[in-house]
């Protein structure tokens, strides 16, 4: 599609007029969709898996997770540019991809390709890493104090993704065994 491609405008943004129009045009919702996911994984270093989409076809689980978002969430279009008040919106992974993280954890996710990587064993340190015990204590009882906190401040994914990919680390660090 192209810039130039004029979409049909969504008149009714309640959540049953996004639900009917699910249901009415719902295959190309998905093409849409389908084709919007293909060609952010295709131009990103960073691929849907960083957001979350980790299962045997991230796109899909993208697109059925979008349209999900679309009907479910409450979606102000005052706060859409005007173009996208329209089908057009389902040819913005970005903005699907800002719903599922915030726009913070958009930023980081992209940047995060290009920081430099630290080598497994630097990262998971071991018996020789030089870390006071105590301090890994202390830093442990803060990191679980202010858990509640970072929940608040960030999309509630973004900190659950966090939690299970650092699950391991965490518990090789802190001792902790079936949580957390």
């Amino acid at each position: 599609m192209t810039s130039a491609q004029v979409y049909d405008p969504i008149d009714d943004w309640t959540p049953e007029g996004r639900r009917r129009l699910v249901e009415a045009r719902g295959d190309e919702i998905r093409a849409l969709l389908d084709l919007a996911f293909t060609d952010f994984v295709e131009t990103h270093e960073v691929g849907l898996s960083s957001f979350g989409f980790r299962g045997d076809d991230p796109v899909s689980e993208a697109v059925e997770w979008s349209m999900k978002r679309f009907v479910d969430a409450d979606i102000d279009p005052a706060y859409l540019h005007p173009g996208s008040r329209s089908l057009r919106l389902f040819t913005e992974a970005r903005f699907w991809l800002h719903q599922k993280v915030g726009r913070e954890g958009y930023g980081r996710l992209l940047a995060a390709p290009r920081s430099p990587e630290v080598p497994r064993e630097e990262a998971h340190g071991g018996e020789g890493d030089g870390l006071d015990p105590g301090a890994v204590e202390e830093f442990g009882k803060t990191l679980a104090a202010t858990l509640r906190t970072l929940g608040h401040r960030t999309c509630a994914d973004l900190a659950g993704f966090w939690l299970e990919a650092t699950r391991t680390l965490r518990r090789a660090w802190f001792g902790w065994r079936e949580r957390g």
